[in-house]
């Protein structure tokens, strides 16, 4: 079961009708999504699913190794290794 809040997906659905023009899709429009800290990925994983893999473009950057492993096996699985970039990261202020 995915845990994605509404609000995601609410940004997302909003975001989606903008870039696609409610459904207008051009040759190589893609949406870009990033997102810190997603742990297992639910919301990348819902948002890739829910548009499909070639109009999606998503980068999930999360600290803890396991998750990301375990994140990129999702992906691989899913078919989604193409759209789906993940990076086992810290995020800090000040930190290049």
């Amino acid at each position: 079961t995915f845990h994605c809040p509404f609000t995601f997906k609410q940004q997302l659905l909003e975001a989606a009708a903008q870039s696609f023009n409610n459904g207008g899709v051009s040759d190589g429009e893609v949406l870009r999504v990033v997102e810190v800290g997603g742990f297992l990925g639910d919301c990348i994983l819902w948002a890739t699913a829910w548009l499909g893999p070639s109009r999606i473009r998503a980068l999930e950057v999360e600290p803890v190794g396991a998750a990301t492993s375990r994140f990129r096996e999702s992906v691989a699985r899913n078919g989604f290794s193409d759209s789906v970039e993940v990076r086992t990261e810290v995020a800090r202020k000040g930190v290049q």
